[in-house]
């Protein structure tokens, strides 16, 4: 394994957000607001979403398991990480969207609450930001896996396969609230990344498991995602690859590993903000024009800097102190 901070990962995350943001303030917009379309960028934000959630299951397997860390700590660390920005990003998106309305997009104050607790994506209630849905699949991801964690790390990979069969039963069964619980469609995507860590961690007798466990999880993608699907997590995986082993130095680039430190606050703020934006100015000025949305992208970019240096950094540096002396003083270190 390689211990080196790699930071052509960070900067896979800053190319990434960079897919999205342009996929939504672009063709997404189109699509909702003006009846048009950029059929070249349909993609973009599913092939983002679908390396953001490889990559998090790449953490997830390269990790070494800490058996004697609880369920509980676990999942509380992993909201507290993500929680912060969050609240801070959707309170601020509901009091703009209220002020200024935003057909389609703007929530009540109760689905707002909803919100604030991470539920409203397992009872069908609207997100204050539509992209936020990403949350929910990531967070029941981690609820999951913080139990499978727990097995003997020679059984992890059993236990994933287990976890996708039930999951595509569910899906089949159309049992939605319950599969989205255990982490939805995407669990593919998740169990590749873990595939990859694996993969890294594990000497070269595992990898023919880890091999035939990687190629179950990309026929998970294929059954319930599709062929498009597939062929995109083809190149993921060559990407994410590429990325694990430092081939691709060109995402060192610090306009990269920049983008993909303030990835989380820019995808929280990025798309109704923008939205906002870019309706009202078309109002202004009779219709819509290109430059609305990069100005947009400008805007939404300077709110997830500020995010970033004045919610994200602080929290997580106190959140990380807290957790670390938590674990020291439960050790005995």
């Amino acid at each position: 394994m390689q211990s080196k901070l790699n930071m052509q990962l960070e900067g896979l995350r800053g190319l990434t957000i960079i897919f999205i943001v342009l996929y939504h303030v672009f063709c997404r917009y189109l699509q909702i607001y003006c009846d048009k379309d950029i059929v070249f960028m349909n993609r973009w934000g599913r092939i983002g979403v679908a390396i953001f959630l490889v990559v998090s299951g790449y953490l997830m397997g390269i990790k070494p398991h800490k058996k004697s860390s609880s369920y509980l700590s676990y999942i509380v660390s992993k909201i507290a990480r993500l929680w912060p920005c969050y609240i801070v990003s959707i309170t601020f998106i509901f009091v703009i969207t209220n002020i200024f309305y935003l057909p389609y997009r703007t929530v009540s104050l109760f689905e707002y609450f909803i919100n604030v607790c991470f539920v409203n994506g397992y009872i069908g209630m609207p997100y204050v930001d539509g992209a936020h849905w990403y949350l929910t699949v990531l967070l029941s991801s981690h609820l999951v896996y913080g139990i499978i964690r727990k097995f003997d790390e020679k059984y992890i990979l059993y236990v994933c396969t287990g976890w996708m069969i039930i999951v595509g039963l569910l899906h089949v069964l159309k049992f939605g609230i319950f599969e989205m619980a255990l982490g939805g469609s995407y669990v593919g995507y998740i169990c590749v990344g873990i595939a990859l860590g694996k993969f890294v961690r594990f000497e070269k007798k595992e990898r023919l498991k880890i091999i035939l466990f990687l190629m179950e999880s990309m026929f998970f993608v294929y059954a319930l995602m599709g062929i498009e699907d597939f062929i995109e997590l083809l190149l993921i995986i060559l990407l994410v690859g590429a990325v694990i082993y430092r081939k691709l130095k060109i995402l060192e680039k610090k306009v990269f590993t920049y983008l993909g430190k303030i990835s989380y606050p820019l995808y929280l703020i990025h798309q109704n903000i923008a939205y906002l934006i870019i309706y009202y100015m078309s109002i202004y000025f009779g219709e819509y024009n290109y430059w609305f949305s990069i100005i947009s992208i400008g805007i939404v970019l300077l709110l997830a800097i500020i995010l970033y240096n004045f919610v994200e950094r602080p929290a997580q540096a106190f959140i990380g102190s807290k957790l670390h002396r938590v674990h020291i003083e439960k050790d005995g270190v």
